[in-house]
């Protein structure tokens, strides 16, 4: 009896104090949430990092290192086409609230800048998963 509770103080010692952590970040999706006259045509991006991120696409997010996430709405097919984006700095432990909450969004804002309709604004939400 003495051995085995030995060998099992042992064992528990010797584990590491910090464990790597995971979690899975995903993009699902953009929505138009207001649109004052800017643009009916509309090109998004999102990336981590530089890599481009997939829509339903999950992206190995470890703890121990820093990410940077960006997102972009653009008018399409406009001769001076505008822009708004949004970007912010993470770490895993920055996500964790999230993922009690099923995950985030962040909010990009386009304002027209010409013709009639100059000052006009449009709201985009990028919508994110995140899970253990």
């Amino acid at each position: 009896m003495r051995l085995l509770i030995l060998i099992c103080c042992y064992s528990i010692s010797t584990l590491p104090l910090t464990a790597q952590r995971e979690l899975s970040l995903t993009y699902t999706g953009a929505k138009l949430i207001r649109n004052e006259h800017v643009g009916n045509e509309w090109a998004r991006g999102v990336w981590l990092g530089d890599d481009s991120m997939l829509r339903d696409q999950p992206y190995r997010i470890t703890s121990g290192s820093s990410y940077t996430l960006s997102v972009a709405a653009e008018e399409a097919n406009e001769k001076y086409p505008d822009r708004g984006d949004e970007e912010i700095s993470f770490t895993l432990s920055d996500l964790l609230p999230a993922v009690e909450n099923g995950g985030f969004y962040l909010e990009v804002m386009v304002t027209e800048s010409n013709g009639r309709y100059a000052g006009g604004r449009a709201l985009w939400r990028f919508y994110f998963l995140v899970e253990e």
